[in-house]
């Protein structure tokens, strides 16, 4: 889908893999069912990623948010930015399986925010005296808010992770006593 979802035919999709078109038909409906295939193989490796690193836990939620982040960018990076434009674009206005799909996902995906979150707060790593839904929510809007500048403004990743966790910190922030560092991300 170098062309992008629009541009793209299916006749060109079966050649690209190699098979028939009617092998294409065979295991996908529609060009939507496709990009619905390709959102549920990348959001499982998100998951995973993003769960080892609430499972790791972090000095605080901008490092935590932003290593998961981080992840999702790496993940998203596999493939052109057009996919992921058109992508998010179809899912926001699909009220089908693909729209279906991606806020299955985001659903997916902020469990793990607020998992995270919780395990923070625990630990004594985010101030107790905050709202833990709402910062989490917050959070949650600032990451898919860094997602849509990274697939539709062609900003780095790098740019997207460091610009999202100085923002977490001005609504999540840690207890004065906690130290601040980076955590790796594991793709």
């Amino acid at each position: 889908m170098k062309k992008g979802f629009e541009g793209t035919r299916i006749e060109t999709i079966a050649q690209d893999a190699d098979v028939g078109v009617g092998t294409v038909y065979n295991h996908f409906a529609t060009k939507a069912d496709i990009l619905v295939a390709i959102l549920f193989g990348d959001v499982a490796d998100v998951v995973a990623g993003t769960r080892a690193i609430v499972e790791r836990g972090g000095p605080d939620a901008a490092a935590v948010v932003g290593a998961a982040v981080g992840v999702l960018l790496g993940v998203m990076e596999r493939r052109p930015r057009n996919l992921w434009r058109d992508l998010i674009g179809h899912a926001l206005l699909d009220g089908g399986a693909l729209g279906l799909a991606y806020r299955s996902a985001e659903t997916v995906l902020l469990g793990v925010v607020r998992t995270g979150f919780e395990r923070l707060r625990a630990n004594g790593r985010i101030d107790a005296k905050l709202p833990a839904e709402e910062s989490t929510e917050i959070a949650f809007a600032l990451a898919k808010t860094g997602i849509y500048r990274y697939a539709f403004n062609d900003v780095s990743a790098a740019d997207v992770v460091k610009d999202l966790e100085r923002q977490i910190r001005t609504v999540a922030p840690a207890p004065e006593s906690a130290t601040v560092a980076r955590i790796p991300a594991e793709t």
